[in-house]
């Protein structure tokens, strides 16, 4: 995950939006997630590449969905059984058009591939097509 962040660095210091983008994407698919290094269910990550006029609504979506599953993983698989991101491969960034606050927007969208440490729960699960 450090790496992620020292990336997204050079990318702000290069000044290249597409780059930016693209590195925020990455930044945030690691630490949203990851649950390894959470303490509960209330840590959401991520916070900080979200609009601030957002973040409430981002948490509450995140605590009832991904983040729900924190304390069933603890409690049948334990602590070391939660995911963590070890890998995020860029598959595609394109410009795009969006409307935010009805406001036509230039961004991007950005295509990941995850890649999560084994844990008892992924060997559990076994995900389909690995």
């Amino acid at each position: 995950m450090n790496e992620a962040y020292n990336d997204l660095t050079s990318a702000i210091e290069s000044q290249d939006p597409m780059q930016e983008a693209v590195e925020v994407a990455r930044s945030f698919a690691f630490d949203f997630f990851t649950l390894a290094n959470k303490e509960s269910n209330e840590d959401v990550g991520g916070i900080q590449f979200i609009p601030s006029v957002n973040i409430h609504h981002y948490q509450e979506y995140a605590k009832s969905y991904y983040y729900s599953n924190y304390g069933v993983i603890v409690n049948e698989y334990g602590k070391e059984s939660l995911p963590k991101v070890i890998d995020v491969k860029l598959i595609q960034a394109e410009p795009a058009q969006y409307t935010y606050f009805d406001s036509p927007c230039e961004g991007y969208d950005v295509t990941l591939e995850l890649t999560y440490e084994e844990s008892k729960l992924r060997e559990k699960i076994q995900m389909p097509g690995k």
